[in-house]
């Protein structure tokens, strides 16, 4: 769906079809308060759907500020830029690449404290916005991370659906319906239990939607206790 499609099918969730109790501008809101919701239950059932990249560079140092307004990557406080950089919400990895090929070279294994941080000569922290390394780091390094929400901001019919999880985004609208009920301080058991079933359903579609990768793995396990 695009925007266009999530307004429609608002106003007929909530039985509003002009502008007397929802404005546009509301109806819009509630929209994107139930994109955030619908991105972090993606989020729940598989991080990476909605990854994006940057890449540092390091000369000679254990630690990068993500959110330095004199660094030129920034992806966390007050000034994160330049251009379409995104707001991280999750970092996922950290990979050393070659500065020319951009081949993978080695992935940082995340830790929990900078004293894990010690005994681990691959690994990295994220230390509130400062990236942080066992040991002085030379080179570039990929940041895989998941962004904050986008707001949506195009409703016309002929706009393309805003990502890719197009058969799943009714339940946008189901969580805007929800928000517009807790506005109107009403309820509704057929939203809840219609919101309830495709959750269930999203769960399991996004569980199995690698299927060859789940056969790859099941088939190892089976041959492995035949062998014992």
């Amino acid at each position: 769906m695009n925007g266009f499609a999530l307004l429609n099918l608002l106003r007929a969730y909530v039985d509003e079809p002009d502008q007397t109790f929802v404005t546009d501008a509301n109806a819009k809101e509630y929209i994107n308060q139930g994109y955030r919701e619908f991105r972090n239950r993606v989020i729940s059932c598989n991080p990476s759907t909605y990854t994006t990249s940057v890449t540092i560079t390091l000369t000679e140092a254990e630690s990068y500020d993500l959110s330095l307004a004199a660094n030129p990557v920034r992806i966390l406080g007050a000034s994160v830029g330049p251009g379409t950089t995104q707001r991280m919400i999750m970092m996922l990895n950290v990979r050393k690449v070659d500065p020319v090929s951009g081949d993978e070279l080695r992935v940082l294994k995340g830790v929990a404290s900078r004293r894990s941080l010690q005994a681990s000569p691959s690994g990295y922290f994220l230390d509130g916005s400062v990236l942080r390394f066992p040991e002085k780091e030379t080179g570039s390094f990929v940041i895989d991370y998941v962004p904050e929400t986008p707001l949506i901001t195009t409703w016309s019919e002929a706009n393309p659906p805003f990502d890719d999880m197009v058969d799943w985004h009714d339940l946008i609208v189901l969580y805007a319906a929800k928000s517009y009920l807790i506005r109107d301080g009403g309820e509704s058991p057929m939203l809840m239990a219609q919101m309830k079933i495709r959750e269930e359903d999203f769960a399991r579609f996004i569980q199995e939607r690698d299927v060859e990768s789940t056969m790859y793995v099941n088939e190892i396990y089976h041959t492995l206790d035949e062998s014992w």
